[in-house]
């Protein structure tokens, strides 16, 4: 009957019993399904959860093809300053079409600093002293003059870029511009007089203090051209005694 019943599975006649298709829990060739119980409450109580573990972030994926490496990070800097360079004509950057860079002129050859002076106005009589009208009225009249070299009106000062040098450098310096001042107003003096038509003791006095003081003051530029240092040279008004024109 069995084997009839199982030729009935394969040729499709007739229906097999539950017995062949389910056969009985209680056979025991069979494995039995083992159910999963709780545990008692006692031992779930010691049961603690696994502490949380920090996720580690991870890198970004890469960006581009795979299998690309990346510049190091200076290289791509580089590269980006060189574009920026090349938009606007920039010096170091690669000929652009769109930004040429301009031809400039070339620079002239800079000026070694000369003595400043003031010529025209009042800034030389700016300290009153005992002579202070007397110096007023020849300044005045001097001035006014077309017979006297406006040269004779200057008052001297240090231009600001020789005091960077050592400071007793700067002092020869300011010494140097001290006798200048100090020569202008015999010079002065002097030519007031050859206006007036005079010229005798006073005049050839001051002519010896101008050259004693020329003379000292060509010493004290020496000693700083031998130091090393940079000191414009002596101005041409004071290569003459005062004259007129």
């Amino acid at each position: 009957m069995w084997a009839r019943h199982a030729a009935g599975i394969y040729t499709g006649v007739g229906v097999p019993p539950l017995s062949i298709l389910l056969p009985p829990p209680h056979l025991p060739h069979l494995p039995r399904i083992a159910r999963r119980r709780r545990p008692p409450p006692q031992i779930a109580r010691r049961r603690r959860p696994p502490p949380q573990i920090a996720r580690r972030r991870r890198p970004p994926p890469p960006v581009g093809p795979p299998g690309y490496q990346w510049p190091p990070f200076s290289m791509v800097l580089a590269q980006a300053a060189a574009a920026l360079a090349a938009l606007r004509g920039g010096r170091g950057a690669p000929p652009c079409s769109r930004a040429r860079p301009r031809k400039q002129p070339p620079s002239p050859t800079p000026t070694p600093p000369q003595w400043a002076y003031w010529r025209p106005g009042n800034e030389n009589l700016s300290k009153k002293n005992k002579n202070y009208d007397q110096q007023l009225r020849i300044y005045r009249r001097l001035e006014n003059s077309h017979r006297v070299n406006k040269m004779e009106l200057a008052y001297f000062t240090i231009p600001e870029g020789l005091l960077i040098q050592p400071a007793h450098i700067v002092n020869k310096l300011r010494d140097i511009v001290s006798l200048y001042n100090m020569m202008m107003p015999l010079r002065q003096r002097a030519l007031y007089k050859y206006l007036d038509g005079y010229s005798g003791k006073e005049t050839d006095k001051i002519n010896k203090i101008l050259v004693k003081t020329v003379l000292c003051v060509d010493d004290k530029i020496a000693e700083i051209l031998a130091a090393g240092w940079y000191c414009p040279p002596r101005p041409n008004v004071f290569d003459d005694l005062p004259r007129l024109n």
